[in-house]
């Protein structure tokens, strides 16, 4: 994936659309919000589950609920229905319980949830470098480079490619920075290890707190939230580093946070992302009269 020129940035946000453009010099960011009307939510999956399945089996197979699962049935008491999108965003990222979150799963190895390509061999990620290499040769050599990778996993991608910059293309590795967009802070920690070569420290991390309350519960981040009001309630940070080749690698938890510098607003950039759209929380739409 090539983002240079116009770059287009979906917010779907609960339904009713509103496309607002956002001007940043020589990139337009369309922005686009999209907004679900709740009236409906709720109801009809209720009648169909009481005419297939008795009340007695449910009780029978029901598992335990998890610490996570009863915050949801708790907010859903307290504010109705949750759309499939809120549920998937706390199961995958919440910040106590969410699967990426959580440090008790062994996520991504051969032993745990699940294997990508570079964890089996190196040649997946050389080959993306030489990608990389080409496509910034085709953009006539810039002699700055933004080159993002959204949802690094454990780093293996971006450490194999950077194997084949430092050793084969130094001209190259001259001219990138690296920007690594991860929400997990525990994966980030995997990847700083792998790429710098040493444990993260907290003194590395950068807070970037762009509110005056950033104390709100748990309980109070469950419904998404648009762009404005998540700055307001929570403080971003960034972690920024050197390799031993002297590449500059960044860790953010949002990409916005790439160009919210205006010095970088005008850099082109080359953004990777490897098994990372599968794992979005999606929208789930029913059609209705």
């Amino acid at each position: 994936m090539v983002l240079h020129g116009i770059d287009i940035v979906l917010w779907f946000h609960h339904f009713q659309c509103n496309i607002v453009p956002v001007l940043l010099q020589k990139k337009v960011w369309i922005v686009i919000e999209v907004k679900v009307d709740r009236a409906e939510l709720g109801g009809g999956y209720d009648e169909l589950l009481k005419e297939s399945i008795s009340q007695e089996e449910i009780e029978k197979y029901k598992e335990e609920l998890t610490p996570l699962g009863k915050e949801l049935q708790s907010y859903i008491k307290n504010r109705g229905p949750m759309s499939v999108s809120e549920f998937m965003t706390q199961a995958l990222t919440h910040n106590i319980y969410g699967y990426y979150p959580n440090k008790q799963n062994d996520k991504i190895s051969s032993s745990g949830d699940f294997i990508t390509s570079p964890e089996i061999s190196s040649l997946f990620g050389e080959m993306m470098a030489i990608w990389c290499i080409s496509m910034w040769e085709n953009m006539g050599k810039p002699p700055k480079l933004n080159l993002i990778e959204l949802g690094p996993g454990n780093g293996t991608l971006m450490h194999d490619m950077l194997q084949v910059m430092n050793h084969k293309f130094p001209a190259f590795s001259a001219c990138i920075h690296i920007h690594m967009i991860e929400v997990s802070d525990d994966m980030q920690g995997i990847q700083y290890e792998k790429l710098i070569g040493k444990k993260l420290q907290i003194s590395d991390i950068l807070q970037h707190d762009t509110s005056t309350n950033s104390s709100t519960s748990s309980t109070e981040h469950l419904r998404l939230k648009d762009l404005q009001d998540e700055l307001k309630e929570k403080p971003l940070s960034s972690i920024h580093a050197t390799t031993p080749f002297g590449i500059n690698i960044t860790w953010y938890k949002q990409l916005f946070q790439v160009y919210s510098s205006s010095e970088r607003q005008n850099i082109p950039m080359l953004a990777i992302g490897h098994e990372f759209l599968d794992a979005f929380p999606v929208y789930q739409f029913i059609h209705t009269n």
